[in-house]
C-alpha cells in the first residue's frame, strides 16, 4: 500500500513540468474554436446560477436567509464546488481512455493523467473561488479568518479529482458499462451532495449515510468558510473524507 502511494508521489515530482504542460494544453483544446474562448468558462455557471437561485427563492420559494447571509450567497458556496465536480466525475471516467496514447507510446505513467486532466479544471475553479470572494464583499460581508483554510477544501477537491479518475479511469478502460454507470450517478451524486439543502438538523444516521459521498464533505466545508465561521477540525467528517481519497487511489 504505501510502496504504491510512494511511486505515484514519486512519477508526480518526477513528471511535474510534463503535468503543468498537458494542463495547459488540455485548457486551451476545451475552449477551442470558440469565439470567445475562456468567457464560456465563467459564462456557463452564471447562468446556471442565476436559473437555480431564481428556481428555488421564487418558483419553489425557498428564499431562506442563514443569519446575515442571503439564500444567493448560501447556494453559490455550494455551486462552485459542483461546477468542478460535474467536470471532473464524468470526465475522470474517460481521462485515461482519452490519453491512452501517451501510455502505449511515450510510456507515460498512467496515475500522472488525471492529475493533469485534474489540474486544468482547477485552474478555472481557483478563478471562480476569487470571483466568489469578490461578490461576498460586494454583498458587504468582509473577509474572515476563516477564509485562510479555503485552500484546505480547494486542496481536498484536486485530490478528490484525482483521486476518482485514477478509479474511475482504469475501471473504464475495461468496462464501458462502468462508464455508463457513472453517467447515471452523476445526478444522484448531486442531489445527495447538499449543494441545495442543509444536513444540519438531519438525524445524526442520516447525516452520516449523506456524508459518505465526499463531495457533500466539501460543500460543507466551502460554507464553513464563507458562511458559518467554522474550522476544519470542528468539521466531524474530513477525515472521512481523506480516507475516501486514499482508498480510491489505492483501490485504482
Amino acid at each position: 500500500m504505501f510502496d504504491t502511494l510512494r511511486q505515484i508521489v514519486s512519477d508526480h515530482i518526477k513528471y511535474w513540468p510534463q503535468i503543468k504542460g498537458l494542463a495547459k494544453s488540455e485548457l486551451k483544446k476545451s475552449y477551442r474554436g470558440s469565439s470567445l474562448g475562456w468567457a464560456w468558462a465563467f459564462a456557463n455557471p452564471v447562468v446556471r446560477v442565476c436559473v437555480y437561485l431564481f428556481a428555488f427563492s421564487i418558483g419553489l420559494r425557498q428564499n431562506k436567509d442563514i443569519g446575515e447571509f442571503s439564500y444567493f450567497n448560501w447556494l453559490l458556496c455550494g455551486l462552485i464546488v459542483w461546477f468542478m465536480v460535474q467536470k471532473v466525475f464524468v470526465g475522470g471516467a474517460t481521462c485515461i481512455k482519452r490519453y491512452r496514447f501517451l501510455v502505449t507510446k511515450i510510456k507515460f505513467p498512467v496515475s500522472l493523467i488525471p492529475t493533469f486532466t485534474s489540474l486544468a479544471e482547477l485552474l478555472v475553479h481557483l478563478i471562480i473561488v476569487a470571483a466568489t470572494m469578490v461578490i461576498f464583499m460586494i454583498c458587504g460581508h468582509a473577509p474572515t479568518i476563516y477564509w485562510l483554510q479555503i485552500p484546505i477544501y480547494i486542496l481536498m477537491l484536486f485530490l478528490f479529482s484525482c483521486s476518482w479518475g485514477l478509479f474511475a479511469g482504469c475501471l473504464s478502460t475495461m468496462s464501458m458499462d462502468f462508464q455508463q454507470l457513472v453517467r447515471s450517478f452523476s445526478m444522484a451524486i448531486f442531489w445527495l451532495s447538499g449543494t441545495f439543502f442543509s444536513f444540519d438538523g438531519m438525524r445524526m444516521l442520516y447525516q452520516v449515510i449523506l456524508c459518505i459521498n465526499p463531495v457533500a464533505i466539501i460543500v460543507k466545508g466551502y460554507r464553513d468558510c464563507f458562511i458559518y465561521g467554522r474550522w476544519f477540525w470542528e468539521n466531524p467528517w474530513i477525515l472521512e473524507g481523506l480516507a475516501v481519497y486514499i482508498i480510491l487511489t489505492l483501490l485504482a
